[in-house]
């Protein structure tokens, strides 16, 4: 296999690139479920094959815990796919496949990969991600003012949207929350990287991050208000509970101990709140400004005043609480979760594994809401893990979270200044993408731009930057 080091790296590089492409591409409204897409797919998979056959060359690189207990969850996975064999065979092998790859190709890394090649591995993948996002951006916005919108179903069961529609800027994504969380975490990478660029650079990262944020505001994602929230407030304690002296005005604050603690989280919080208010106003204004003048030119083109209502209305931004799912604020997910439950009780050990979900549902629960409804995952990563994987693999999740947090707490504190501060802004950014598990299936089982991300990232924290914090 690969002998040089070096040319492994660019040859992981390009790879990475390649399925991050992939994932990416097949959440875009205008290539999702396109031919090519499949094509793609055995590309990448049959790339990643030889990624991870070479790495067994060496795989005393890559071999820790976190992996061991990454090769107990896959095989818990397993468990759960005999036990549903009579649903489902050749998807759960596809399940198995590309978890491999997340885990083994994306998430683990060589702890004696040179630093200077792993700190330009991060900013190829992330300045890719933030040109992407911000092109997409720019188009979904363009979409919105030009009114333009795409709908429709394929095989009676996948949506596919784009433009602006039911009060919504969907953009060039299928689900404007999974959107949403790409323009937050564009957001934040753009926000690191600022320092550091010089003035031509600067100008393109202040106007990523505007239209980005335009694009969290017109998307009214929920998902995407409480990842601000919650990603801005730890990024924010983050960055000032390292200090000891704050500067206001003239005078110069010491803080240490409880009060430091308080005191930055008051004003983590703060700042959060006034990022997430922001998105509030800035829909609501737009929204009256565009209702406004549609209204305007509605009664100017002879309609009455109420025709001229209705026609405006198209025009609002943003959903009408119970406009959502009839009032449902959970907008099914409380059915979806319960049914979920029911599934884990009929099967609690093992679970009946991910890719057979709908059709053990339609066999052994046929009037349950899943059965009935259509949804094929659980939109929330615990419930799918419960319901795929039983017991063990909630215990082997467990188990994992420990050892990714406890060592993290520990020597974070520790890293020089630089390195802390790439750690934070990673760290906010998987915050973001957690929100997301939280309300959609996510970074387990699933093939998403987040999950690429989110896995990368953890991998880079947890098995290269804190474990070379030293050098």
């Amino acid at each position: 296999m690969i002998k040089n080091r070096v040319l492994e790296n660019r040859i992981e590089l390009v790879f990475k690139l390649l399925y991050f492409v992939f994932v990416l591409l097949s959440f875009n409204s205008f290539c999702a479920r396109q031919f090519y897409i499949s094509y793609i797919s055995y590309v990448v998979v049959a790339f990643g094959a030889f990624i991870l056959v070479n790495r067994l060359t060496h795989m005393k690189d890559y071999l820790n815990s976190k992996i061991w207990l990454l090769v107990a969850f896959i095989l818990s996975y397993l468990l759960g796919a005999i036990n549903t064999l009579r649903y489902g065979i050749m998807e759960n092998i596809q399940a198995v496949a590309w978890m491999s790859i997340q885990f083994f190709a994306v998430f683990a890394y060589d702890i004696r990969k040179d630093k200077d090649f792993a700190n330009k591995e991060f900013k190829v993948i992330t300045a890719f991600f933030i040109a992407y996002t911000m092109l997409m951006a720019i188009i979904g916005l363009t979409l919105m003012i030009a009114k333009y919108e795409y709908y429709t179903v394929i095989d009676g069961m996948y949506v596919i949207a784009a433009g602006f529609l039911f009060n919504r800027l969907w953009g060039c994504y299928i689900d404007p929350n999974y959107g949403a969380i790409f323009s937050l975490v564009s957001i934040l990478l753009s926000m690191y990287y600022f320092k550091s660029s010089n003035k031509k650079i600067k100008l393109i990262l202040i106007l990523n991050i505007l239209v980005e944020y335009l694009y969290i505001c017109y998307s009214d994602s929920r998902t995407g208000r409480l990842a601000i929230i919650l990603s801005i407030a730890a990024l924010v304690y983050l960055l000032l509970i390292k200090r000891d002296k704050f500067e206001i005005g003239d005078k110069s604050i010491e803080l240490i101990g409880a009060k430091k603690v308080v005191v930055v989280a008051f004003v983590a919080l703060l700042c959060a709140g006034v990022v997430w208010s922001g998105t509030k106003v800035v829909k609501l204004t737009t929204s009256e400004i565009k209702v406004a003048i549609a209204k305007s030119t509605a009664i100017e083109q002879g309609a009455t005043e109420e025709q001229a209502e209705v026609i405006a209305d198209y025009d609002r931004i943003g959903r009408y609480d119970e406009e959502i799912n009839g009032g449902d604020v959970s907008n099914n997910r409380f059915e979806i979760w319960k049914s979920g439950i029911d599934i884990f009780k009929a099967n609690p050990i093992t679970g009946i594994s991910f890719r057979n979900i709908m059709e053990y549902a339609r066999t052994e629960m046929p009037t349950g809401f899943i059965a009935t409804s259509g949804f094929e995952s659980m939109h929330n990563f615990l419930v799918d893990i419960l319901v795929s994987q039983g017991i063990i693999g909630i215990a082997i999740l467990l188990v994992f979270v420990v050892l990714i947090l406890k060592p993290t707490l520990l020597a974070a504190p520790k890293l020089g200044l630089a390195d802390y501060n790439q750690f934070v802004f990673m760290f906010a950014s998987l915050v973001a993408i957690f929100v997301s598990m939280l309300t959609y299936s996510e970074a387990f089982y699933m093939n998403t731009g987040g999950a690429f991300l989110f896995w990368y990232f953890l991998g880079y924290i947890s098995n290269y930057m804190l474990v070379n914090k030293e050098n």
